[in-house]
């Protein structure tokens, strides 16, 4: 009873057939390094997070008839490859949520995305690496959190079968005061824009540049260990417009996310 997203490489990352390009890797570094650049020139630092594909973390539940033929995914050659030609961090989620998902649910079956459980074990992987350079930014364990269900009817994979399936998932609902309020974008020329502000001025700003991962929960999570937060989808903006909020903001820490299947896709939206 579980459904898997078959667009976006999805399939070629599970099965290790379609690799990265020289070319397109070379894309994604530039890329990348002028977002790093522009971060580090006005004070700041960034980090890549990459969450994985969910046949990433469940391959035991995906059909036999689609083995695995290759012996390095998409994502280890992405990883490899930063790791040989920038100093970029990147973060690699597999090994977090592979370990949370041997005891509990960490994606939807429904859906191609973590839920919010996942979502957790990820925001935790990642507030734990800001922490190192902000002392003041302190992880919070999943019993700060009222752990809760409800069923969901927003399924992406089941809304594009039309099939209408209804899932029971995690709620977390914090124990403790968020102090995060969501103001209006003060940038008119781009509404799609997230702005949360945190009564707790001493922590770090941040700016997230993200795809659908973000909105599953991990906004939610992530947000309250920033005073100030920024945060834009990549399919709305081009990579001058994220640049340059950038420099108008100065934020201490500068987020990229894109998941395992859009590491081609990502360039592409920004480039466009």
């Amino acid at each position: 009873d579980w459904l898997f997203y078959s667009g976006d490489f999805s399939i070629h990352d599970y099965q290790k057939t379609s690799p990265v390009s020289k070319k397109n890797l070379k894309e994604v570094e530039a890329i990348l390094n002028q977002i790093n650049d522009a971060a580090m020139r006005n004070g700041g630092s960034m980090l890549v997070v990459i969450p994985p594909d969910k046949n990433t973390i469940y391959p035991q539940y995906m059909p036999d008839e689609i083995p695995v033929l290759g012996e390095t995914s998409r994502l280890e050659q992405f990883m490899q490859y930063m790791q040989e030609h920038t100093n970029i961090q990147v973060m690699d989620l597999r090994p977090a949520l592979s370990e949370a998902g041997q005891t509990s649910q960490v994606y939807f079956k429904s859906d191609a995305h973590w839920n919010c459980l996942g979502a957790y074990y990820a925001s935790a992987e990642i507030i734990s690496m800001v922490s190192i350079s902000h002392p003041e930014v302190r992880p919070r364990s999943l019993s700060d959190f009222e752990i809760g269900t409800t069923i969901d009817s927003s399924l992406d994979i089941s809304k594009t079968m039309g099939l209408g399936l209804q899932e029971e998932t995690w709620t977390l609902t914090p124990k403790f005061e968020t102090n995060v309020e969501v103001m209006p974008a003060p940038f008119a020329e781009n509404k799609q824009m997230r702005v949360s502000v945190n009564s707790e001025t001493d922590l770090p700003s941040a700016v997230i540049l993200h795809d659908s991962f973000y909105n599953e929960c991990l906004n939610q999570l992530i947000e309250p260990y920033f005073s100030k937060t920024f945060s834009l989808h990549y399919g709305t903006s081009k990579l001058s417009d994220y640049i340059d909020l950038i420099e108008k903001e100065k934020p201490d820490v500068v987020i990229v996310e894109f998941a395992e299947r859009h590491i081609e896709y990502f360039f592409k939206l920004l480039t466009e």
